[in-house]
């Protein structure tokens, strides 16, 4: 018996000091001095008018961002990124905490339903989880000259997977890019993006297919898959008998 107890005893003490994922998650946070896990977000969409003063989507949503910050109050992470502003569309890379990302793409839900929002077409291009450190230390845009007498489709023999990895990639070394510069220059790069790095940005063809593509989600698609319950009825859990299973789950 006293046997018994002491290999009790012993497994006790090995699980206590065992490290799991989650500590290592934690650490590495605390190491990064972050308050909380990162998350980014890329989406593009396209303007539901012409019309649309592109000079003031940028102090939009510099308020949008402003607010939603401080309905969170002080906890989480808060939004930096950057917002590409083009003739007819936009790309938009936000990093932050997921409850505020959330928020933004709820946000952007309602700006492409509503017939009086700002967007008519949205795709979320995609949303990475725990990312390791920021890109961008605050949150900028830019509005962009590049225009096209006549805007020609954008063909391609690649899926449609391999496009969204290029233009992630694209965007990510263009993040990397402004990283790298001293922050006394940052101002005058991100002003001269076009003409120093044009191959960093995504060409208007490209954001026309993405946002034409079946497989992207759309606003409202992505809320409804991160809204749904995740205790999914399987075809086995309908029939009788029950089968036995080796392992149970919930």
């Amino acid at each position: 018996m006293a046997a018994v107890v002491n290999d009790v005893l012993e497994d006790s003490v090995y699980d206590a000091q065992r490290t799991t994922l989650l500590d290592v998650i934690e650490e590495r946070n605390r190491s990064l001095s972050k308050k909380s896990m990162l998350h980014r977000l890329v989406y593009l969409a396209k303007f539901r008018s012409p019309k649309t003063g592109r000079d003031e989507l940028g102090p939009y949503y510099e308020k949008q961002l402003r607010a939603a910050h401080a309905s969170n109050g002080l906890q989480g992470e808060h939004i930096t990124g950057l917002l590409l502003i083009y003739q007819n569309h936009v790309v938009h890379i936000m990093e932050g905490s997921s409850e505020m990302l959330m928020q933004m793409i709820r946000g952007l839900d309602g700006q492409t339903s509503n017939m009086t929002g700002l967007f008519i077409e949205t795709k979320v291009l995609i949303v990475s989880h725990d990312i390791p450190s920021r890109l961008y230390e605050t949150w900028q845009y830019r509005v962009l000259t590049m225009t096209l007498a006549r805007l020609e489709e954008y063909k391609t023999h690649e899926t449609i997977e391999t496009t969204v990895i290029e233009s992630l990639t694209t965007l990510l070394k263009l993040g990397s890019h402004i990283a790298k510069q001293p922050k006394v220059h940052r101002k005058a790069v991100l002003d001269s993006l076009q003409e120093k790095v044009p191959e960093l940005l995504l060409q208007q063809d490209v954001i026309v297919y993405l946002l034409q593509s079946k497989e992207l989600c759309t606003p409202s698609q992505y809320l409804e898959a991160y809204d749904s319950p995740l205790n999914v009825v399987l075809d086995a859990d309908l029939t009788w008998p029950i089968a036995t299973r080796l392992y149970p789950y919930n």
